[in-house]
């Protein structure tokens, strides 16, 4: 039997007609839009084998396997809804609010869906003993993001009026240079630790306790004394926040320069002093912002005045940028504020060969080493094996390619498959001209070639649009399709188009503690489902998650991609002739004819001289009894390419078949039947929590 928990429906939870009993009248109307024998289409999230129940939803993010709508909106944590209004009440457990769409899509007349959870502790600053003597449904509300429910696709709220009104709830509402207030908690030898909200601490190195250096800082940072404070940094992915309780910084007027594309030519701001060096000094601005002025743009007279005399470590200064270079990440800074602009180790700007020089140089040497065709990274292109050199095949394109015949390529060994195995069979059994379909992976313009992948994976990935080339193209919680590029002692390097990299550090690799990245058996070339976590696209940094429960391929791409590249290899061993023996899809119904029947099963010959195989318990399971010639109608199951086109069926006639039938009428291989099993196993145990707790409308 199946169930439905009320929060799985298709649609939103109706309200419940005051006059009613609040449980009963929620599950009446609910359940109204249903009737007996009506036709569903859901997705499997738990399977209860002791009780015999199988778990179901309806909801359209799970059902069409996509993000929930919150994910699309750009909902954060710690979002504000000011008029939320209140849809159902459980007694005793929480409420469900209806958001408004129309706020964050912009259109007024947006009718989209959006539901919140709040649990009767997060209803009210007080206790509150029954929420429907406190709250009514159709009220209006003011709710914050606390959290995200993937499973039920509803946003955790709170209508805590202490955390709504707050200006800060997370690291998230922080940005570098903010003003904010903080309570002294603790005074120790690394710095002071502060309180800027209920859960969120930051650090005041002891160099910026002020302007000058405290010798008693104790007197100044008492416990529970609020100060006033600038944000130096924040990193709300390694929760780490750093302040500073200089007046000098609190109180500047100047620009605040936290990112590298602020850094703009002649722009004057504050900044402190890193690291003094006998050629001048390294100045920190806000967020991860450094620059360097060298000694002639300090201000000293060089041949009397000693730099390291003259300045002090953690020294606030007044500075000018002067010059960036946003490709190698370096900032030229001057602490002479007036004045011209001049390049650096120029006095004037006489006599200096125009800042372009250099890159129309650049784009000519690449000009003339990528003359020929050129192919885009990212592109899938047919290609030919010309030759094989030691753990790769040399290719060149097709002339059916965008840019013509003619570009030559590589294709490394673990690049020839998703799966290890085929792959080294490939290399061995593959011969001259075979055709392939790659992506370009890379442009190695100095050895004149491209780097190429067959991976299915990547290439149905690049046909997507979804392999990406930089840190801007990919955001938080998307997935990627990637291979591994390294494995090192704290984590796993992923790569994807361009040589762009993403890193899953040692703690995002399993669910359970690990000792070594050995252990979780990593190699080079494996292809790999990820997940963003974080991503820093000023340094070009982007951490992600390899945990198998976060990343489980909800398609059952890999499943497809080995059937495929079994029927490439088995193409690969008789290329350039082409198979003799027509196969069925998978999913057909065909006419089978006996040829001999065996202990454990019955071999059939099919229509073009293709075999076949039927266990003998699906034929006694359909009552059938075979006899030498007897045309049987079947289902084909599988199609094994590599061992002479066996085909294993199951009769028609089946009872165990109506589900498979079902599925295979609207999808062209078995992969639907995987993707059940998958969503089951991975999404059991939350769901099981939420079904103890709610009522649940029997199918």
């Amino acid at each position: 039997m199946g169930t439905i928990d009320l929060f799985h429906l298709a649609s939103m939870i109706p309200d419940a007609d005051s006059d009613d009993e609040g449980d009963e009248a929620a599950e009446r109307s609910a359940t109204s839009a249903y009737t007996e024998k009506q036709k569903l289409v859901a997705r499997i999230i738990y399977v209860d084998i002791g009780s015999r129940i199988v778990g179901l939803s309806l909801r359209q993010h799970l059902v069409e396997q996509r993000p929930p709508l919150y994910h699309a909106l750009g909902v954060r944590i710690g979002q504000v809804f000011s008029q939320a209004v209140v849809r159902h009440i459980d007694p005793g457990i929480g409420m469900v609010l209806a958001l408004p769409v129309s706020a964050l899509s912009g259109h007024e007349d947006d009718a989209q869906q959006l539901q919140g959870w709040v649990h009767i502790s997060n209803a009210a600053d007080d206790r509150v003993e029954k929420l429907e003597k406190t709250f009514r449904v159709g009220r209006e509300v003011a709710a914050r993001v606390t959290g995200f429910s993937w499973m039920d696709g509803m946003l955790n709220l709170t209508m805590k009026k202490s955390v709504v009104e707050a200006p800060v709830m997370g690291l998230e509402d922080i940005m570098p240079g903010q003003i904010v207030r903080a309570k002294v908690v603790t005074l120790g030898e690394k710095g002071c630790i502060v309180a800027v909200a209920e859960h969120v601490r930051g650090l005041i190195p002891p160099p910026h306790y002020a302007d000058v250096k405290l010798n008693n800082p104790e007197k100044t940072m008492t416990v529970g004394k609020v100060l006033k404070l600038r944000v130096l940094t924040v990193d709300p992915q390694q929760r780490r926040l750093i302040l500073s309780n200089k007046k000098t910084l609190i109180n500047s007027e100047l620009p605040v320069v936290y990112a590298l594309k602020q850094c703009i030519a002649g722009t004057i701001a504050h900044g402190w002093i890193a690291k003094i060096q006998d050629n001048g000094l390294l100045i920190s601005l806000f967020g991860k912002v450094m620059g360097f002025a060298m000694v002639s743009e300090c201000g000293i007279d060089r041949e009397n005045e000693d730099i390291h005399e003259c300045f002090s470590q953690g020294q606030v200064v007044k500075v000018r940028i002067m010059e960036t270079n946003t490709e190698r990440g370096r900032i030229r800074l001057s602490l002479r504020t007036t004045g011209p602009l001049t390049p650096a180790g120029k006095k004037d700007g006489t006599d200096v060969k125009p800042a372009s020089e250099k890159k129309e140089k650049k784009e000519k040497k690449e000009k003339k080493e990528t003359s020929g065709p050129r192919l885009e990274v990212g592109a899938v292109v047919p290609v030919q094996i010309m030759s094989k050199e030691n753990g790769f095949f040399v290719v060149h394109t097709s002339a059916d390619a965008p840019n013509g015949a003619g570009s030559v390529g590589y294709i490394p060994q673990a690049h020839l498959s998703d799966h290890a195995a085929i792959a080294e069979q490939l290399l061995e059994k593959a011969p001259m001209n075979f055709p392939l379909e790659a992506v370009v992976l890379q442009h190695e313009a100095s050895k004149g070639r491209y780097a190429m992948s067959a991976k299915r994976s990547l290439v149905e990935a690049a046909l997507a649009g979804k392999l990406p080339r930089v840190a801007s193209e990919v955001r938080p919680q998307q997935f990627l399709q990637g291979f591994v590029r390294g494995v090192e002692d704290y984590g796993v390097f992923v790569s994807f188009l361009g040589g762009f990299s993403a890193l899953a550090p040692k703690g995002n690799l399993s669910q359970k503690p690990i000792e070594s990245v050995a252990e979780m058996g990593f190699f080079v070339g494996q292809s790999v489902r990820c997940c963003v976590v974080s991503v820093d696209a000023d340094k070009s940094r982007v951490s992600i998650t390899l945990k198998p429960n976060l990343c489980m391929c909800p398609d059952a791409a890999f499943l497809s991609s080995l059937l495929a590249d079994q029927a490439l290899l088995a193409l690969a061993k008789t290329y350039p002739e082409p198979s003799t023996l027509p196969t069925p899809p998978i999913g057909a119904v065909v006419s089978a004819v006996v040829k001999a029947f065996k202990p454990d099963g019955c071999a059939f010959t099919l229509e073009g001289g293709a075999r076949g195989f039927c266990p003998k318990a699906s034929l006694d399971a359909a009552g059938i009894k075979p006899n030498p010639g007897k045309s049987i109608k079947c289902v084909v199951l599988d199609v094994d390419a590599p061992t002479s086109h066996v085909v294993r069926l199951i009769p028609e006639s089946s009872t165990s078949l109506s589900f498979f039938a079902l599925r295979s009428t609207r999808h062209s291989n078995r992969v639907g039947q995987y993707r059940c099993s998958v969503q089951s196993r991975r999404s059991s145990r939350c769901a099981r929590g939420s079904r103890r707790t709610r009522p649940a409308l029997g199918l």
